[in-house]
């Protein structure tokens, strides 16, 4: 029969009844309870808090600060573009060296004497167009490529960063779980503890019992407050990525982002479309490409077209014995012309620079082979991490389920007599280092999960098919497969 008693740590500790109960209550309101900081959707102390979901972090990811700083890069490529698509069209300039011109003077000569005072303006309009422009086209290319690789930029960017806060929002549940895990197992040792005091009172104990109870419990409480603190470093973590400052709070219970039926190829194959960085080297070899026509350009011959209409006006004279001050006259030019420039000799120049962007060019050749073999070793990797976890998975869960049993078991031992409180405490310690090891595997799936989506661009599967069935080996005697878990969240 289970004895019921109070808990007299005045015998072991140096410290009043009343202060225990105070110092006990003030520490189960931060420690035990677990409505905290990490309260559930449908608690009111939760009120100033944001509720986030797994699904809303793409979104909340649109305030990052490095995300802002690259779109204004796209910004700037755009301009540029559009600077260099203008070069497709004419120009015209008004010139006017002198918009309003005043001359006056006088001039001595030993038969006479002249004097001046005339007002001028001579504005001229000029109207240029490069009608033939080696450099135009290039030119133009050169800065869509930039576009391109500013946007992919951010797209990868942006994925990675999606990656990262998911990651953290998952750790961040299951620090939340290992909260719990401590919360739980501080429980489980005061209930220890107390039956461990009452059967020294009533003689049927001893006092190493108890003193073995103290030291499970004080380790229990040393768990949860490490537990807590792991809690808030993951919490800040997320906030930070999420640049959020004030306080949030998830679901309590862990989500589970599904299963992976597809095939290495098929998943390789996506791969290489959803990639951006094989992209960008293809927009670079452009860019080389472009950069040897420009540098080729140099030593091509121009042909532009140009309209200059220049206007005279004046009033006054210039240089007479009498100037009649209210004298004028005005007239007008247009000249039209084509204009040719080419550049017969450089020292070699432009075919030197044109040689360097080719050189440029043939380096990212490598680069792609290099990203392919790489992307092809990622994924090699994921799959053989994603095998070994899955059988991880198995095996946690089952120590999980049989130290669960073992604890109960033990208890009812121990209350009945049969056994001591060592294989309570060892029962209970097995127990909570399963949990431990059960949520970290759970938490190490669904990050390789959201790494095969990120590195593929597929979504991941909802129900697990037979292909992907992962048996244990025969020698553990389990006999389970990886389909056919029901996953404790």
């Amino acid at each position: 029969m289970k004895l019921k008693s109070k808990f007299k740590i005045g015998k072991f500790i140096n410290i009043s009844p009343l202060s225990f109960t105070f110092l006990f209550l003030l520490g189960a309101s931060k420690f035990i309870i677990p409505n905290y900081a990490l309260a559930s959707s449908n608690s009111k102390s939760t009120t100033n808090q944001i509720f986030i979901e797994f699904s809303q972090i793409e979104n909340l990811l649109k305030k990052n600060e490095e995300l802002e700083s690259l779109e204004r890069l796209i910004q700037e490529a755009k301009y540029n573009l559009k600077s260099a698509v203008a070069d497709r069209y004419p120009t015209l300039d008004l010139i006017a060296s002198g918009l309003t011109q005043y001359v006056s003077g006088k001039k001595y000569t030993p038969s006479f004497n002249t004097e001046s005072s005339q007002w001028s303006n001579s504005p001229s309009l000029v109207l240029n167009w490069d009608i033939i422009d080696p450099e135009r086209a290039p030119t133009i290319s050169s800065a869509r490529n930039l576009l391109a690789i500013a946007q992919n930029n951010y797209e990868i960017k942006k994925r990675d960063l999606i990656l990262s806060a998911r990651g953290k929002f998952l750790d961040f549940q299951r620090s939340k779980k290992e909260v719990f895990n401590g919360q739980k197992s501080l429980l489980t040792s005061k209930e220890n503890l107390d039956d461990t005091e009452a059967r020294f009172d009533s003689g049927l104990g001893n006092k190493l019992e108890v003193l073995e109870a103290q030291s499970q419990y004080s380790r229990d409480l040393q768990f949860l407050t490490r537990k807590i603190k792991e809690s808030r470093v993951s919490k800040n973590e997320l906030l930070k990525v999420l640049n959020i400052n004030e306080d949030l709070f998830t679901d309590d219970r862990i989500i589970f982002l599904g299963y992976w039926n597809k095939k290495f190829e098929d998943s390789y194959k996506a791969a290489l479309n959803h990639q951006l960085i094989l992209k960008n080297i293809t927009e670079n070899k452009s860019f080389n490409l472009n950069q040897s026509k420009i540098a080729s350009a140099g030593s091509k011959p121009t042909l532009s077209f140009t309209n200059t209409f220049t206007s005279t006006f004046t009033k006054g004279e210039l240089n007479q014995i009498e100037v009649n001050k209210d004298y004028y006259d005005s007239s007008y030019d247009n000249t039209i012309s084509l204009n040719m420039n080419w550049r017969i000799f450089d020292a070699g120049k432009s075919k030197n620079l044109k040689n360097a962007s080719l050189s440029a060019l043939e380096s990212e050749d490598f680069k792609y082979s290099n990203a392919l073999r790489e992307i092809r070793t990622n994924l090699k990797n994921l799959f053989n991490e994603l095998n070994l976890i899955k059988s991880t998975l198995i095996y946690t869960k089952s120590e999980f389920d049989s130290t669960e049993e073992q604890l109960e078991i033990s208890k009812l031992r121990y209350n009945s007599g049969i056994t001591s409180q060592r294989e309570v405490i060892n029962s209970q310690r097995e127990a909570t280092t399963a949990l431990t090891k059960y949520n970290q595997a759970i938490f190490e799936y669904n990050i390789l999960i959201d790494r095969l989506k990120r590195l593929t661009g597929l979504e991941s599967d909802k129900n697990c098919v037979q292909n992907n069935k992962i048996k244990t080996p025969k020698i553990d005697n389990l006999g389970v497969e990886f389909c056919d878990i029901k996953f404790s969240l």
